[in-house]
């Protein structure tokens, strides 16, 4: 992915600027709160499909595989990962088996279990880290949904 840097000047409140300063470890935290700002910007106001176009052009240009939801949750052991997949919300959490899952639609009572199996193979499509609490929030896609199917009877 190509990145492009910029320059924007704003206002802000100079006493809280400096104890912002002051209370940051250094200047790539400021800059990384930023990046996820822009980043959570983009996602609200960047209609999806052009996401995702930007998306794989990315992969293309990089040659890079999406990456799949069992290689995150392979990468992030510790971590809580809460997931928006095709067929609902899945929270993974430390230490809890992978043969206990369930998806819901949102609301409480609406779970339903759901199998490693039908997660493992997901993409990422994007993801948000929390480091308070150690989270990712991840949207997943299923690549096989995008494959397009026939009833057997329009099979030759």
């Amino acid at each position: 992915m190509k990145q492009a840097a910029f320059k924007m000047q704003i206002s802000y409140d100079a006493e809280k600027l400096c104890a912002l300063q002051r209370y940051m470890k250094d200047e790539s935290e400021l800059r990384s709160g930023m990046e996820s700002l822009l980043d959570t910007l983009y996602q609200s106001h960047v209609p999806a499909e052009v996401r995702e176009a930007i998306d794989k052009r990315n992969m293309a240009q990089s040659g890079e595989e999406p990456e799949t939801l069992e290689q995150f949750v392979r990468e992030h052991p510790n971590d809580m990962i809460q997931i928006m997949s095709p067929g609902g919300y899945v929270t993974i959490a430390p230490g809890k088996p992978l043969s206990e899952l369930f998806a819901h639609a949102g609301e409480r009572g609406t779970e339903i279990p759901v199998t490693w199996e039908e997660l493992r193979e997901q993409t990422v499509e994007s993801c948000h880290y929390h480091p308070a609490d150690r989270s990712w929030n991840l949207l997943t896609v299923d690549s096989s949904l995008n494959q397009p199917t026939q009833a057997p009877e329009m099979r030759m």
